[in-house]
């Protein structure tokens, strides 16, 4: 499965949170926006300056949001994509996930029909299954909002609970793919749709 991936889910997995995307080990490419960096950098930030995680722990998981990055295909943000964002949507919607869900249409409908939005913010899944995509991470009725609502939840658990440190997440070479994943052709890694 190929997925277009928010801030929610890489946070999540990163601090090493339970609910966890379940579909997680079954995604062979990811997509993203460099949203997705800017947004999780900026929490983890939040969390060192206002919750007083030590720096280590923010080093480790910066590291990780990196390292996570580096294995996915990073859509530009264009002006067409902005114009795309601007229009007029069937839910409500924020700045930040309206580009997020924009480009996740604008990949699907360039470069792979199948591709999946996986996000744990519930009005992002509301407007992605509005607008024809699968979505994988909130469940149609369940409701969760935005994680990075829930910045002092998260930074306690992270205390608690040691996620995957940038040693620990699986190294790949940029271009491999993981074991068992079929052959296929890829779009160039930085596209401006």
């Amino acid at each position: 499965m190929n997925a277009y991936v928010d801030a929610s889910v890489v946070l999540r997995f990163v601090l090493g949170q339970r609910n966890r995307l379940a579909e997680w080990e079954e995604i062979e490419s990811l997509v993203v926006s460099p949203l997705v960096q800017v947004e999780c950098l900026r929490t983890l930030d939040r969390a060192r300056l206002r919750e007083g995680v030590p720096p280590e722990e923010v080093a480790a998981r910066r590291e990780a949001v990196f390292r996570l990055l580096e294995e996915a295909q990073i859509v530009d943000v264009t002006k067409a994509l902005l114009d795309r964002a601007s229009q007029p949507l069937a839910t409500p919607l924020g700045t930040l996930d309206a580009i997020h869900l924009a480009t996740a249409q604008a990949w699907r409908e360039a470069a792979d029909p199948g591709l999946v939005l996986a996000t744990h913010d519930a009005a992002l899944a509301l407007a992605g299954r509005s607008s024809g995509l699968r979505v994988i991470g909130v469940g149609p009725t369940k409701s969760t909002g935005p994680d990075t609502l829930r910045l002092r939840e998260r930074v306690s658990r992270l205390q608690s609970v040691r996620g995957p440190t940038a040693e620990s997440l699986p190294r790949r070479r940029p271009g491999t793919r993981r074991r068992g994943a079929p052959r296929k052709a890829k779009p160039p890694a930085r596209a401006g749709l």
